[in-house]
């Protein structure tokens, strides 16, 4: 016969590695949207540059952020 009191050890370890997932989702889907936000924002400020200028354009960015 199984022990109750493994079974509940057992059962407290596992919920407390399935809470960690869970937060490490959570963290990794947060970063996700930053990033499409940020693609986003690059590619309209690129997209109204180009199409709002009639000469040839050269955009020299000096950051590792860029």
């Amino acid at each position: 016969m199984h022990d109750p009191s493994k079974i509940n050890q057992e059962m407290i370890k596992e919920n407390a590695l399935l809470n960690k997932r869970i937060q490490e989702q959570e963290k990794s889907e947060a970063e996700r949207k930053r990033k499409e936000e940020a693609l986003r924002t690059s590619e309209l400020r690129y997209q109204t540059i180009f199409k709002t200028t009639g000469t040839a354009t050269l955009i020299v960015a000096n950051c590792s952020a860029c």
